[in-house]
């Protein structure tokens, strides 16, 4: 049982922003034979976890994937065991490796579908809307979750689905996810939770930038979360300011940045901008 207390801990720890120590938790000396217990992929999981907030996503998908390994070599398939599919999809997506984060988010969607739960189903659908970039869903996955208000993990991917229709310039469906995501009691319960809705409504209030449109060559390619990065970054944010929006560590949005960059064939932040406002130019020239 140890695997799975060092696990709750690290997860709790994380929850409150107590990086450092959620580290210090997943790597916990553990006794001869834990990885043996039935908690075990609970513990690769919850390093799992780390590792993403420390911006390590090679690391974070392979924890995922062998904790899933872990669950099959036992025919525990299910997804609401464990939601790995999902997260490691999240973190080949950022890796660059669409071909698998969509075929693991389809096998786990299909896996939901079998097992039929509404927890399950929905949570699938969620991610696969994050993964696949596609637009929010119309509804059906608010229904599925619709009995469970509480879920701090449905709540937490709504978040990253309203910032991600925010840092596009997709206000109305923002502010439409958001007004779902404030209903959830899990808001008012997760502090680290509620920053990112206050942060997320004072975007909205805020009137549009004039150049939202106007996104540099190659934006496409960037994965939802450097995108998200990116666009706070030419926006004019430090590191610190948009880990504290993004509710993520500084060493995650300097790696986020970092790969932004060579997608984008720039070196700076300077250069971001500039041709950020050299985009604009061309589109109000041609207008």
């Amino acid at each position: 049982a140890a695997s799975h207390l060092i696990a709750v801990r690290s997860t709790i720890a994380q929850e409150d922003r107590r990086c450092d120590e959620a580290r210090a938790l997943a790597r916990t000396p553990l006794p001869h034979g834990a990885e043996y217990g039935v908690y075990w992929p609970y513990l690769l999981y919850a390093r799992a976890r780390v590792a993403m907030e420390e911006g390590h996503w090679a690391e974070s998908a392979e924890l995922f994937k062998e904790s899933g390994r872990w669950l099959l070599r036992r025919q525990w398939a299910n997804p609401i065991v464990l939601p790995w599919r999902s997260m490691a999809a999240r973190a080949c997506l950022t890796l660059g490796d669409q071909e698998q984060a969509q075929r693991l988010i389809r096998e786990e969607l299909t896996l939901a579908r079998q097992w039929g739960a509404p927890s399950a189903l929905g949570l699938a659908q969620l991610g696969a809307e994050s993964v696949d970039q596609q637009e929010p869903a119309d509804g059906t996955t608010t229904r599925l979750l619709g009995e469970l208000p509480t879920r701090l993990a449905y709540a937490w991917v709504l978040a990253d689905l309203v910032t991600e229709e925010v840092t596009k310039g997709q206000r109305a469906s923002a502010a439409r996810l958001l007004s779902e995501l404030s209903r959830l009691s899990v808001t008012r319960t997760s502090g680290r939770l509620a920053e990112r809705v206050r942060w997320l409504s004072a975007q909205l209030d805020q009137p549009a930038a004039p150049d939202d449109e106007a996104l540099p060559e190659g934006w496409s390619a960037l994965s939802p979360a450097e995108r998200q990065t990116a666009e706070l970054a030419r926006r004019g944010l430090g590191n610190r300011e948009i880990a504290e929006q993004l509710m993520v560590s500084r060493r995650t949005v300097e790696h986020r940045l970092s790969n932004t960059y060579k997608k984008l064939r720039i070196t700076s932040r300077k250069e971001l901008r500039a041709r950020s406002r050299s985009t604009e130019r061309d589109v109000t020239d041609a207008v």
